[in-house]
């Protein structure tokens, strides 16, 4: 019976720390991909629009992308990136990435469970992941996360006949 109550007593610490490990983690800032639109094929060039939920309890004031390699694939480089507000500015940084920041003496960061849309950038390859690194009023970093985004790779259309089309697929 006692070794009956030592492994329950285990297995209650374990399930314990799994549910406070997954709840911490999941109180940070988040960033929720909202969409993805190819504007070429030749060079290949995607749209990415996101946007940030605020789930900690100091507000946002700015978001750092920087690119890391995802499996056997190369690092992502951003070409370009548009704020989601005229109160907040961005700018590509050394190395491919993208940093957004809350404008000073304008509206507030984005406060405790609020949500900012539409951040946006231009990327190459259609999936692509990141460090992505949050900032607090002073200007410190007090939350980091990884996220991929993954959109739909840019598929050429091709002038063809009926009959080429069935022929490719029987």
């Amino acid at each position: 019976m006692k070794g009956l109550k030592a492994t329950l007593l285990v297995a209650l610490f374990v399930v314990v720390g799994a549910f406070t490990a997954t709840t911490a983690t999941a109180q940070g800032p988040q960033i929720i991909q909202k969409d993805c639109d190819t504007l070429s094929f030749n060079p290949p060039r995607v749209l990415v629009k996101f946007a940030v939920v605020n789930l900690a309890q100091t507000p946002v004031c700015s978001v750092h992308l920087t690119p890391i390699q995802s499996g056997p694939y190369p690092p992502c480089e951003i070409f370009s990136c548009v704020p989601p507000d005229p109160s907040w500015a961005c700018g590509i940084t050394p190395g491919g990435g993208a940093a957004w920041q809350k404008i000073p003496g304008t509206t507030p960061c984005i406060q405790p469970f609020e949500k900012l849309e539409t951040f946006e950038f231009i990327i190459d390859p259609p999936y692509c992941c990141y460090r992505v690194e949050f900032d607090g009023p002073d200007g410190k970093i007090f939350a980091t996360d990884v996220f991929c985004f993954q959109c739909e790779s840019p598929v050429a259309n091709l002038r063809s006949t009926w009959g080429s089309v069935k022929a490719r697929y029987h």
